[in-house]
């Protein structure tokens, strides 16, 4: 949701969501949908238990993809982030919600969503389709580099399920679930002058505010 200073380019104000207001974020977000219909999402999880270990060589993308599906298979999400905003970048005006960002690990025992609640809420939001038979999705999904934020989302949604044993089946469900999906890093390749991650790339396009969240800086760079 958007806040203004100085006149300048409104920056994100989070809204701390966890078991207790689940229900309740979610009603908001499906209230918005059809108007604010582009989804900015990024992930926090533990890290990364496979690798090549080759980092300077890259490896073709069956191999990616089965490092991505050990790593994912046997890990968990830990935070995800959503901005919902239209086609001219505007923000919804939802009020405050809390100021602060970040993970608060020590609230996560007794606050913790669980990821069952999660998928069903976010089945019903009109986020995501969870049918070849749902309505036509209007919500567009963007992501920065975001094969490990698909990956997450599509294992919460399927309670736990390990990922799909092919690369072709996991695009499949990223297309089922999800619908059209835009990723900057993808992009950007074809974009003269822009490289590295995303925070250099939002800076190249002269995105200088306090943003607060890669979400918001995806948002922004979109």
């Amino acid at each position: 949701m958007p806040s203004q200073g100085g006149g300048g380019p409104p920056y994100l104000v989070v809204r701390r969501v966890w078991a207790w207001n689940l229900e309740y974020e979610f009603s908001i977000i499906a209230s918005l949908v059809d108007r604010f219909s582009y989804v900015a999402f990024d992930t926090e999880f533990p890290g990364l238990l496979y690798s090549t270990g080759r980092p300077h060589r890259l490896p073709p993308p069956s191999l990616r993809y089965a490092l991505l599906k050990a790593n994912v298979d046997e890990m968990e999400l830990v935070q995800l982030g959503l901005t919902l905003f239209d086609a001219f970048g505007h923000l919804p005006d939802i009020g405050t919600g809390g100021r602060v960002g970040g993970i608060d690990f020590d609230r996560l025992p007794r606050f913790g969503i669980d990821s069952g609640d999660f998928a069903a809420l976010l089945c019903r939001s009109g986020l995501v389709a969870h049918c070849r038979f749902c309505r036509p999705l209007s919500a567009r999904w963007i992501a920065f580099h975001g094969c490990y934020d698909f990956a997450y989302l599509i294992k919460v949604l399927g309670n736990g399920t390990p990922l799909p044993d092919t690369l072709e089946e996991f695009l499949g469900l990223v297309n089922l679930l999800f619908g059209e999906t835009v990723d900057l890093k993808y992009m950007m390749f074809g974009c003269e002058g822009l490289s590295g991650g995303l925070e250099s790339v939002a800076s190249t396009l002269g995105c200088h505010a306090k943003l607060g969240s890669r979400i918001k800086l995806a948002q922004i760079a979109w």
